[in-house]
Order: C-alpha cells, then sequence, then structure tokens
C-alpha cells in the first residue's frame, strides 16, 4: 500500500516540477555551449510539445540559438546534459523525454561540425520506467588488459533516478556508453548500483529527508580515466561511493561496462533538497565532499569529513556575492581544508 500511495503521489507531480538549470559545455576552440529547456512547442515546429530544449552556441560576442530537432516530439524534455568529442567535433546532448505521467525514455542526439543533427537514439533500459536527475561525465583514457596500459578513449558515463514500475522500487542507474570516431557504439545494458555496492545493512526505520537521495552525481579524475560514483539506497537511508574505470579486455575486445570499486559510504546528509531543487556536489581527497543545492536567496550545503557530515549551513546570495562565487569557496573549501 505504501508503494502505491507513493507511486499515486509521484502521478500528481507536475511533469515539469523541478526547475531545470540547463548544462554548460567549453570545447577547446573556445565555443561556449548551453542548453535550456523551454515550455511550450518550438517555434518552427507544428508539433504541441510540453516542453523542447534550446542549445545556444558562444563565441565572443556572438551567439546562436537553435532547437534541438529532435526535441520537437510531444511530450516534455528535460534534464539535459552535454559531452563534446574535440577529435570529430561531435556534440552530444544527453536527455529526458516524457510522453506521458507513466513513463519516461533517455535519449541521446549528436551535431557534427557542419551543424547537423542526428535522430535521437534510445538508451537506459525500459521505456516504461520514470526516471529524473540525469548525469553525465566524460573520461577520455581507458584500461588496455592486452598491453596492461592506459590508452585514449572517450567514455560517457551517465547516471539517473529511476522508479521501476513492476517492483515499485526507486534506486539509481549507471550506463556507460563509447564513443568510437564520432559514433556511440551499442550502449550495453545499464546496471542497478545497488548491485556495485550490495551492503548486508538492515532497512533504516529513521524518518529522514530522503530527496538527497535522489540525486546520484559523478566526479571525474583529475587524469580523466575514471569517474566516482556517489548515490543514494532509499532502503539503508545511506550514500555508496563507487569508482568506475573503463577497460577493454584481451583480445581486441570492445571497451566494457567495468566492475565498480567501493570506495566507501556515509548515512544521509541533513540537507534539505527541495521538489524545485537540483542538488550538486564537490568531491575533493582525503575523503572530503560537499552536497549543495541553489536558489536566489542562498548557496545551502553540507560538508562530509571523515565520513562524519556537517550540520546543513549557507551563503546568502546578494549582488557582491553571486551563486558561482559562493560555489568556489565551498569547491577551495573541499579542496584545501
Amino acid at each position: 500500500m505504501r508503494k502505491l500511495l507513493l507511486f499515486v503521489a509521484l502521478l500528481l507531480l507536475p511533469v515539469l516540477a523541478s526547475a531545470d538549470p540547463g548544462d554548460t559545455l567549453l570545447t577547446p576552440d573556445g565555443t561556449l555551449y548551453t542548453i535550456d529547456v523551454e515550455v511550450g512547442a518550438a517555434t518552427d515546429s507544428t508539433t504541441v510539445s510540453d516542453s523542447h530544449l534550446v542549445l545556444t552556441s558562444r563565441r565572443g560576442a556572438d551567439a546562436k540559438k537553435e532547437t534541438i530537432p529532435a526535441t520537437i516530439a510531444a511530450g516534455s524534455h528535460t534534464d539535459a546534459a552535454m559531452a563534446f568529442d574535440a577529435d570529430s567535433g561531435m556534440l552530444f546532448v544527453f536527455w529526458i523525454h516524457r510522453e506521458s505521467l507513466t513513463g519516461s525514455e533517455l535519449l541521446f542526439a549528436s551535431r557534427n561540425n557542419d551543424g547537423h543533427w542526428s535522430e535521437a537514439t534510445q538508451f537506459g533500459g525500459r521505456v516504461f520506467d520514470l526516471r529524473e536527475n540525469l548525469r553525465i561525465a566524460v573520461t577520455r583514457k581507458f584500461y588496455d588488459e592486452e598491453s596492461e596500459a592506459t590508452r585514449s578513449g572517450i567514455s560517457v558515463h551517465a547516471v539517473w533516478w529511476e522508479w521501476d514500475t513492476h517492483f515499485g522500487e526507486w534506486f539509481a542507474q549507471y550506463q556507460m556508453l563509447t564513443v568510437i570516431n564520432g559514433i556511440v557504439a551499442e550502449p550495453p545494458a545499464p546496471l542497478d548500483l545497488r548491485e556495485l555496492a550490495r551492503s548486508a545493512a538492515a532497512e533504516s526505520e529513521e524518518q529522514l529527508d530522503l530527496d538527497v537521495l535522489r540525486h546520484p552525481l559523478l566526479f571525474t579524475s583529475p587524469k580523466q580515466d575514471s569517474v566516482m560514483v556517489v548515490y543514494g539506497d532509499v532502503k539503508t537511508q545511506k550514500l555508496h561511493e563507487v569508482s568506475v574505470r573503463p577497460s577493454k579486455p584481451k583480445a581486441n575486445g570492445r571497451l566494457r561496462v567495468p566492475v565498480g570499486r567501493i570506495e566507501g559510504g556515509s548515512t544521509t546528509p541533513r540537507l534539505t533538497v527541495a521538489s524545485n531543487t537540483r542538488m550538486d556536489g564537490v568531491y575533493g581527497d582525503n575523503d572530503r565532499m560537499a552536497l549543495f543545492t541553489t536558489d536566489k536567496d542562498a548557496v545551502r550545503y553540507v560538508v562530509m569529513k571523515n565520513g562524519a557530515w556537517s550540520e546543513q549551513q549557507h551563503i546568502t546570495l546578494d549582488a557582491q556575492i553571486t551563486a558561482g562565487a559562493a560555489i568556489d569557496a565551498l569547491r577551495r573549501l573541499v579542496s584545501e581544508h
């Protein structure tokens, strides 16, 4: 009954309940890309949609906007994230498409150097499950088991929060997509992240604000050869940290979904995450991490040190202290102290 009530409550939420801040990407040639959700149908489309994605490219003072063609389809298109392959000049956009309140799908499309867009390609498993809070990260190296050496190769890592309509459970999912000569290879099946850090811990009975667990995060290593996945487990009310490194098996195999290495875990921090707020994070060395949310008034955050979370604190925003400045200060706090 509890799961049924949760699912019914989910269906009553507006499709665009969370504010989508969009994504930003700077390429090596100095082009700055931003991507935003615009409510309603695109002006260059006869299809009625709840929302579509608009890409803006900037070089100096010049700016150009364009609707991503695959997002003019009916439904809502949100949670956009970007990746770029400098060798081929291909720009990749990943997003969530919701055509109804009872299901969603993960899609990506690519744009080449000439500005031509591909059709959308689906990834991420069953279309009838519900998904939110899609994040991606890019690594540019992989481990070659044949030569026992690190080689160059682009992998796009994706995580998201998913409602399994069959079993009635929320959980985090992970998938790795390999880019070869500007083309995304057929992706392997997604991984239920609970399998990477299966714990014998009992289910927690404590009543906490579990919205913080609904925002899985990805952090690319400085060497760009692995990612740290931080994700929540609703049953145990814990956060897990798993390191994932792309690898290529012997005998000229393709890049594979690697087995994650558990790096750590913690209890759920007491950070309030509103329904219209996105949670982000800063990851540092020596078991240091900060989680934060941003609204027009403040950046609210918690910091983990030696496996323990601080109480929630905040930085008030005004004309002198912008959100960017507050987040930079938080990043210095994590890296230097």
